[in-house]
């Protein structure tokens, strides 16, 4: 026979059961898909201006070791 306790246990994992459920069930909000799509063009933009402004220390560098070898 089953006691009144583990009647109220199995009650209990009934609900957490049907919350998870739920959960799982529930649309995820529209603000999800969009930040990891900010943060790759953020990124890729961050990166190509590291590119040019190492392209243009090089090309300064380079223009100063020509003025200076005269």
């Amino acid at each position: 026979m089953t006691t009144l306790s583990e009647l109220q246990r199995q009650a209990r994992e009934a609900e957490n059961l049907k919350a998870v459920y739920a959960i799982l069930r529930s649309p995820a909000p529209p603000s999800a898909a969009r930040p990891p799509a900010r943060r790759r063009r953020g990124a890729l933009l961050l990166g190509a201006g590291a590119v040019v402004a190492l392209a243009l220390l090089a090309g300064t560098l380079k223009l100063f070791s020509l003025l200076g070898a005269h």
